[in-house]
Order: C-alpha cells, then sequence, then structure tokens
C-alpha cells in the first residue's frame, strides 16, 4: 500500500466468515490498486472462522474493527467508512476478486455529475451476472428480473443506470455523506439499490463501467430471501406513501408468496 498524507480511496470490506475468500480479495487489491494511495477497513461481523486472525497474520497493515454481533452489511459498511479517510469510498464484498485497475475507476469518479460507479460482474465460473438495473416499482415484486437491464448490444463503455450492485459500489465521500450512507435499517440486500436511489434525488448520475470486470464468489441464496422481502418493504415505505405503499406492500407480499409456492412446488416434481 502507498503511503501518503492524501489518501484517494478507502476499500471497506464487510465480512462474515469469508475466511475461503480473502486472500485472493485482498492480493487483487494490491495488484489494481497500484499507483493509488489507499486503505483497506476490515469489518469483521463476528464469525466464527478464522477471518481476523487471518488478515492480521497475512495483511497486518489492513485495519481491522471487529464486532461484537452481526450488523448486516448496512451497518457494517457505515462503521467502516466511519473509520477511514479517503476522499472516494469503495464498497467491496469479501468474496470478490478485481480483475480491473481501480485507477480506472477513479477517473470515472473523479467527474462532478457521477455520484456512483459499479462494474461488470462474473460468477465463479466466468459466467456473467447481473450487477445493475432500475429502480423497483410495486409491479417488479411478481417478477423481480424486471429489475435489471437488458445489456445486450451494449457490451462496453459506460451506461447509463438508476443502481448498482453494492459488491462492488464506488462513491465519492462527499456525497456517501451528503446522502447519510446506507440506511441502518437494512441488513442485507436493497440498500445499494435504496443508497442509489438518494444520490439520484441529489441529482447525481449512477454508471456502470462496462469495461471493467470482477468476480463474485458469493450471490443469492433462498434461504435469504427473508432479508430481501424485507428490503424491499424498507424501500418502499423509504420512497412510497399513501396509496402506493400500500399496492407495493401488497405485491410484495403477492410476488414472495408466489415464489415461495413454486419453489415448494420444484422440491414435490
Amino acid at each position: 500500500m502507498t503511503a501518503s498524507k492524501k489518501i484517494d480511496l478507502s476499500i471497506i470490506i464487510v465480512n462474515y466468515n469469508g475466511l475461503q475468500y480473502l486472500d485472493d480479495c485482498v492480493s487483487s487489491i494490491e495488484l489494481k490498486c497500484i499507483g493509488l494511495s489507499y486503505e483497506v477497513i476490515f469489518v469483521d461481523n463476528k464469525s466464527t472462522d478464522s477471518s481476523v486472525a487471518f488478515i492480521c497474520s497475512h495483511y497486518p497493515w489492513v485495519k481491522v474493527i471487529t464486532s461484537d454481533t452481526n450488523l448486516g452489511f448496512a451497518k457494517g459498511n457505515n462503521l467502516g467508512v466511519a473509520s477511514s479517510s479517503g476522499e472516494n469510498v469503495l464498497l467491496l464484498n469479501s468474496d470478490t476478486v478485481l480483475l480491473t485497475e481501480l485507477r480506472v475507476f477513479m477517473d470515472i469518479i473523479r467527474s462532478e455529475d457521477i455520484g456512483v460507479v459499479g462494474a461488470k460482474m462474473f460468477g465463479p465460473n466466468n459466467e456473467p451476472r447481473r450487477s445493475f438495473g432500475r429502480f423497483p416499482n410495486a409491479l417488479m415484486m411478481l417478477k423481480l428480473s424486471r429489475m435489471y437491464f437488458d445489456t445486450r448490444g451494449s457490451d462496453n463503455g459506460i451506461l447509463d443506470v438508476d443502481w448498482v450492485e453494492g459488491s462492488f459500489l464506488l462513491t465519492r465521500r462527499s456525497v456517501w455523506e451528503l446522502v447519510g450512507g446506507l440506511d441502518p435499517e437494512y441488513f442485507m440486500y436493497v440498500e445499494d439499490v435504496d443508497y442509489c436511489k438518494k444520490v439520484s434525488i441529489h441529482g447525481y448520475r449512477r454508471v456502470c463501467n462496462l469495461d471493467s470486470d470482477y468476480i463474485h464468489y458469493g450471490g443469492y441464496g433462498e434461504t435469504r430471501q427473508g432479508w430481501l422481502e424485507d428490503g424491499f418493504r424498507i424501500y418502499a415505505n423509504n420512497f412510497s406513501r399513501g396509496y402506493a405503499l400500500t399496492i407495493f406492500n401488497f405485491l410484495i407480499t403477492v410476488g414472495f408468496g408466489l415464489r415461495n409456492a413454486k419453489r415448494y412446488l420444484r422440491k414435490l416434481t
């Protein structure tokens, strides 16, 4: 890591039992941050594996913060950012690997009208994954795939989007402070969409750099569906009022009920 009075970038990693991914993640940061002054803030959400011990022994330059409880994604990142000092902030999942030099993103985020930058995401088998999309509305709760952009024919360049995935989300500190960070009501899922919505309300663009890549080993699982449903209800409460809120919550109930029914029927066949 480059020592400097002025830190360009603070990378925040919130971890819970991610030991198997940490070496690949942090080593990729070292490789892709050449020429930048940066710091890594590692927030551990009371892991029961040896994550903290591994980071302390293999990457002693990383600043480690340990929590007595599992704070979740939003509160964990808020804690990390509060302990950082970079002019820009990158939220990065512990189960990711950077494939593109971060100075590429720094050149983009310096544009005064841009508040958030994301990247093209791939899974562990090099399969493309959706990492950005449209702001949700009530009807999308019946088919969540409608939240994502169809990027066929847009495989490169800078794409304006509504929101980007929190597994790789670059933002300026000034924008983070203006918005107030991530809403702590969220535990996991949709807090990134909420953040980008608030950034848009303040007039900043959200973009994805389709010329850049990263690997995300983890992802959404059916066992985490409750957190996703809770996330959409918080989002609805934050941005809808009156009858619109009632309809939004009703369609959340219907949409997730249908998802549960389909999952149950799959188990029977």
